[in-house]
């Protein structure tokens, strides 16, 4: 299947003699992460997108389409790539099932950790940074300024074509869809939210707390069917292991999820890949041609 996938969109391995800016982005981004580099493969088209395949990190490939790589500044190519590197770690970590909550978590972390690596990229606090995900991907005749807005999902675009960002930013708003596997774009909306909100309140650059907690929870606490409630949970029960049982970063962590409309359950209390730059092909395309 990722033969087919890659071939599907006439994609070909390119060495970094071919591919030198790709190849030392995603060297950095290995480096920086303690990653086995991946396979890196390039497929000629102006759609712009890029996806991950692979059954194992050694077996896995990175492909970025040529439009995507003539449209992004290094620091928003950055950002995309450490998304797709981080469905790398997802499926070997947490094995998050790419459907309903579950994979809009899936696509949540990567949002994150694309953010976070353009911030560290460009030197930015959580105050500084825009939180906009693939910003520069649309044209000066789209209304919109990026495709997902952490800071403020719903109001990434606002266009005739590709009409309003579908994206919730609280539980109250959720969309049960029986597309994009259920909406794993769309509601990813409401995690990233919330880790906008631990950012905000924690301040300073957000890889060094709020990341480490994102990420010690996504490596060692998650599971394949996790949903929002029980990423909340497990988020504030590792920013008390990380940080100390009531804590600021706990408590950041608690208001984060109030915002979106979920409440911590404590211990033993209540409860309380086709590619990611996606919105339609076809209107994405008509987009880019206006």
């Amino acid at each position: 299947s990722d033969k087919i996938a890659l071939l599907s969109m006439g994609a070909r391995e390119v060495s970094p003699a071919q591919a030198p800016r790709l190849h030392a982005i995603i060297d950095r981004l290995c480096v920086q992460a303690n990653l086995p580099k991946p396979r890196v493969a390039v497929a000629v088209t102006p759609m712009p997108n890029a996806f991950a395949v692979g059954r194992s990190p050694k077996a896995a490939t990175v492909c970025a389409t040529t439009g995507l790589l003539d449209l992004l500044s290094d620091a928003e190519l950055e950002g995309v790539l450490g998304h797709e590197l981080t469905h790398g770690v997802t499926q070997y970590e947490a094995n998050l099932a790419y459907w309903d909550q579950s994979g809009a978590l899936n696509e949540s972390f990567s949002d994150v950790f694309g953010a976070l690596v353009k911030q560290r990229q460009r030197h930015q606090t959580a105050a500084e940074a825009d939180w906009l995900i693939g910003q520069g991907l649309l044209t000066a005749n789209v209304n919109g300024v990026a495709l997902r807005s952490m800071k403020a999902p719903g109001t990434a675009y606002h266009d005739p074509v590709l009409g309003e960002d579908p994206q919730p930013a609280h539980m109250s708003a959720y969309r049960n869809v029986d597309y994009d596997n259920g909406g794993v774009h769309i509601n990813s909306g409401i995690p990233n939210h919330a880790f906008y909100v631990v950012a905000r309140e924690l301040g300073g650059h957000a890889w060094e707390k709020a990341g480490r907690i994102w990420y010690v929870t996504l490596r060692d606490k998650l599971a394949t069917r996790s949903d929002f409630q029980e990423a909340a949970n497990l988020t504030y029960q590792v920013a008390g292991e990380l940080f100390g049982r009531g804590s600021l970063e706990q408590q950041a962590v608690r208001t984060g999820w109030a915002e979106v409309g979920l409440t911590i359950a404590e211990p033993g209390g209540g409860g309380g890949n086709k590619g990611c730059l996606l919105v339609p092909v076809s209107v994405l395309t008509a987009a880019l041609r206006r």
